[in-house]
């Protein structure tokens, strides 16, 4: 699906196993992790490091859904979403999350420097997952063991979503 938003022209898909793009999946996933450390894995060496990288990699893969965004020969945003919510975990402050038409939002990467045109991306990918699998809803975890405060930003100010009982993000897809 090509979408031109605000000037900003990108086409979404939806990975369904095709060798070539999951590569380019592979590199942007690599490059961010070493960049952002988004999760904390316990290693002792940088082999240690790369094996845990492309272990979540292969998680993602096997165990989630893809969307992504290409503008013209590069994926400038990738989003792994859980449809099922097998990991999602609710306190009893969040325990009515459990009965919403959700899914769980797993991962996010990007290398692209435009923050404006990730977040037109994102928002697209949103939509695009509500038209096709009809979720009204996006939960997350923000629960990290580093820098979670800059985590919860980036989430808010990318993304849009509220942050409940300090560890569940919410988003209602418009």
């Amino acid at each position: 699906m090509t979408i031109n938003n605000k000037g900003s022209k990108y086409n979404l898909h939806e990975f369904l196993g095709e060798e070539e793009v999951k590569e380019e999946l592979r590199s942007l996933h690599q490059v961010f992790f070493i960049k952002s450390k988004p999760l904390s894995f316990k290693t002792k060496t940088f082999s240690d490091l790369q094996r845990e990288i492309e272990s979540y990699f292969n998680y993602l893969i096997e165990n989630t859904k893809i969307f992504y965004a290409r503008k013209e020969s590069k994926i400038i945003v990738f989003i792994a979403f859980d449809l099922e919510r097998k990991t999602q975990c609710y306190s009893i402050e969040t325990a009515h999350l459990a009965k919403l038409n959700a899914c769980e939002f797993v991962f996010a990467a990007s290398s692209h420097n435009n923050i404006f045109e990730i977040k037109r991306a994102t928002h697209d990918i949103f939509k695009f997952l509500k038209e096709k699998y009809q979720f009204q809803f996006i939960i997350g975890n923000v629960n990290r063991e580093r820098k979670k405060d800059k985590f919860i930003k980036t989430t808010i100010r990318i993304f849009n979503f509220r942050i409940l009982d300090g560890d569940i993000a919410l988003y209602e897809v418009p």
